[in-house]
């Protein structure tokens, strides 16, 4: 069973008792009474992924924000630390570097990575880390025998780093100025995700993910979210992985969900005025339209777990076709006319075997159900009364 990371890290969360908590809030788990509503931040390595939930009756939970992020996780602290050394040997350097000496470049990140961790919002002074020797024979090979230690000061960071012994040593206020993009993008999504209407009522922010251990990541948010409560447990970055378990226990927890594309059917119907003439074709003398876009669930809608949505009824164009294929799109957009459009993309299809006799005897009703980590799509000829189902993992798309 697949459990969404947000989720699970609520419900690691609530089980918690109060001294497992590390939280500008005081550890108030008041969050978790029902009616209340609260953020979850997953804050990983390589992303960001933000959710908003309510508390219901009976501890079910219920999504009120679909899943969003984007690549702002520690790996890009890490990126943005590496780019500060191309800037001083230059990307040649660099690229001989990565080629030739892979397990020295894996050392240096994981240098960076233990030193990282130990940034704080007020660290002075600078941070010493031991640069490879590799580097600096790949620096002498292409600048002609160039001394490294040398060129350091013919950069602009003359004044902000210097080289002693083995070690590159580095104000902390250069190091702290690797966190800024990273953070300014996770605030500025949060603040956006706060100011939609269905965050009306969010005075929680619930910090989980490795990243979210990070000293300076948590100032941004306290800084910035001065008026919230910021809960982080401790071992945040576990707190998904055990979410997971307690889920695969009692996945009914979850009741509804908002969501993440724009789901239909690709069909032809009669052409109107301003379709694409590229797509207009005659069946039996009449005007058609190809690749139209059926919308079935919209995009941010929200949806029960288990509940059947939105049943339509389709025909085929000819009355002596045995089966009938009906294609599966999602899109980006909430209302896409047709399924060639850029913001939509194939998911799946079925295929509905037909027995009537007539065009009106082959109606095919299709509905959706969301459930788990899965949807389900059913697709029944109305005359007869059989039944056919596909699942899709939604979470591939």
């Amino acid at each position: 069973m697949i459990s969404l990371e947000p989720e699970a890290a609520a419900m690691y969360c609530r089980i918690l008792p109060v001294e497992k908590f590390v939280s500008g809030g005081g550890g108030n788990l008041g969050v978790f009474k029902p009616g209340s509503k609260y953020m979850v931040a997953d804050l990983g390595g390589g992303t960001v992924d933000i959710t908003v939930q309510e508390v219901l009756e009976g501890d079910n939970l219920k999504e009120l924000h679909k899943a969003s992020g984007g690549a702002w996780g520690g790996t890009k602290v890490d990126e943005n630390f590496m780019q500060m050394i191309v800037k001083v040997v230059g990307e040649p350097v660099i690229q001989r570097f990565k080629c030739d000496s892979k397990s020295d470049e894996l050392d240096l990140l994981r240098e960076f990575e233990i030193k990282k961790r130990s940034i704080r919002p007020d660290a002075t002074g600078k941070t010493a880390f031991r640069i490879p020797i590799s580097l600096t024979e790949a620096f002498e090979e292409i600048n002609n025998g160039a001394d490294l230690r040398q060129s350091i000061k013919q950069t602009p960071y003359a004044k902000h780093m210097n080289w002693v012994g083995d070690k590159l040593k580095v104000d902390n206020a250069m190091i702290k100025e690797l966190f800024t993009k990273v953070s300014d993008s996770i605030v500025q999504h949060l603040k956006d995700i706060l100011n939609n209407p269905v965050s009306r009522g969010v005075d929680t922010i619930l910090m989980v993910g490795g990243f979210s251990e990070c000293a300076m990541i948590q100032e941004a948010l306290k800084t910035n979210f001065s008026h919230m409560k910021i809960i982080i447990p401790e071992d945040a970055g576990l707190a998904v992985v055990k979410g997971a378990v307690l889920f695969g226990h009692n996945p009914a927890t979850i009741v509804s969900r908002k969501a993440k594309y724009t789901y239909g059917v690709k069909i032809t119907r009669d052409f109107k005025e301003g379709d694409p003439q590229d797509k207009k074709y005659q069946v039996k003398g009449r005007n058609k339209c190809s690749d139209v876009f059926s919308k079935h669930v919209e995009i941010g809608q929200t949806v029960k777990v288990g509940e059947s949505l939105n049943p339509q009824s389709y025909f085929p164009l000819h009355s002596d076709v045995e089966e009938v294929v009906v294609p599966l799109y999602i899109s980006t957009d909430e209302d896409p006319s047709y399924t060639t459009e850029p913001s939509c993309n194939y998911l799946g299809k079925i295929v509905v075997p037909l027995k009537g006799s007539s065009v009106k005897d082959k109606e095919i009703v299709v509905q959706m159900t969301f459930g788990g980590t899965e949807m389900t799509v059913e697709a029944e000829e109305k005359k007869s009364s059989k039944k056919l189902r596909a699942q899709f993992d939604f979470l591939d798309h």
